[in-house]
């Protein structure tokens, strides 16, 4: 469980880390400017850019998703191990072991 939950956190840092590296060339792409092109050319590299940013979104999201769907089954198997320890404990009791 704990393995998973490291993987788990890994996966969420490492999708940060995209995000961020993301936003910082969004920022670099700002402070050069579109460097005199034509309004077409213009329109062009920002749907291209929009393009491109929309499918690395669709794969972060599902990054996310498949991040989320594993800390839910941690979550549930940690409920479960607890669960069986409290029953354990509880037959004991009653068993007079303890």
């Amino acid at each position: 469980m704990a393995n998973a939950t490291r993987r788990a956190a890994a996966e969420f840092r490492k999708a940060q880390g995209l995000w961020e590296e993301k936003l910082q060339n969004l920022g670099q792409s700002d402070s050069e400017g579109l460097g005199g092109a034509g309004p077409d050319q213009v329109v062009e590299q920002v749907r291209a850019q929009l393009a491109q940013e929309r499918a690395e979104v669709g794969r972060l999201q599902q990054k996310l998703v498949d991040a989320e769907h594993t800390i839910g089954l941690l979550v549930v198997q940690g409920m479960e191990e607890i669960s069986l320890m409290v029953t354990a404990h509880v037959q004991q009791k009653g068993n007079g072991t303890l």
